[in-house]
């Protein structure tokens, strides 16, 4: 099982469904996708804290499993 990471969203379109999260201690931004996101209405907001585990999919590094 990999490990959960706490971050922050830095940016999010809800019209697009995909955003970026910034891990705690971090620089690097991390795509997430709404379809990612454990909630019901799969949508995040920027500032809000979140956690996450990070995946490789598709050649790129993303959030995955985000819980607000």
């Amino acid at each position: 099982m990999k490990e959960r990471c706490q971050g922050t969203v830095v940016y999010f379109n809800r019209g697009l469904g995909y955003g970026f999260v910034v891990q705690h201690g971090h620089r690097d931004q991390i795509f997430v996708r709404c379809e990612s996101i454990e909630s019901p209405t799969e949508v995040l907001s920027e500032g809000q804290d979140v956690s996450f585990v990070v995946d490789l999919r598709d050649g790129r590094w993303e959030a995955a499993h985000v819980r607000v």
